[in-house]
């Protein structure tokens, strides 16, 4: 995919769990995003299988993405290795809970799983950032 398609900002249909700030976000922007929020549970359910009571803080932190390049897909692939990975190297069956401010109390097991939801919701937003890429006129061309 080159790099201007994923670079640009697109205007997605809202759908369950995008902000308005989330939809007009680019590819890596949503990548980033997704990165960053994957690697704050991963690190929620790393605390909570040692025992510790760690605190998630304002989810609203984030949404505030700059624009981001390239590079954010190689670290988005690092960390999901580490994802797929956690059940191998963690029980997750901690019974101590964090307080996530949409879906309640979570033990390192309903993190684990908030993990694929939030893939959920932001994979179909990247299709439909790729799709109006191509189906909108480009600058240039009659339609």
């Amino acid at each position: 995919m080159p790099d201007d398609v994923l670079e640009a900002r697109s205007r997605v249909a809202p759908r369950t769990g995008l902000t308005q700030m989330m939809l007009d976000w680019s590819v890596f922007m949503t990548i980033e995003h997704t990165d960053l929020v994957h690697v704050q549970i991963l690190h929620l359910i790393t605390a909570l299988e040692r025992g510790e009571s760690p605190e998630l803080g304002d989810i609203s932190r984030f949404d505030d993405i700059s624009s981001v390049s390239k590079e954010v897909v190689t670290r988005f692939y690092e960390h999901a290795k580490e994802v797929e990975d956690l059940p191998n190297r963690l029980a997750l069956t901690a019974p101590a809970k964090v307080h996530h401010p949409i879906f309640g109390s979570l033990t390192s097991r309903g993190f684990y799983a908030l993990l694929a939801m939030h893939l959920w919701i932001h994979v179909p937003q990247i299709e439909d950032q790729i799709k109006l890429h191509f189906t909108r006129p480009q600058p240039g061309h009659k339609t």
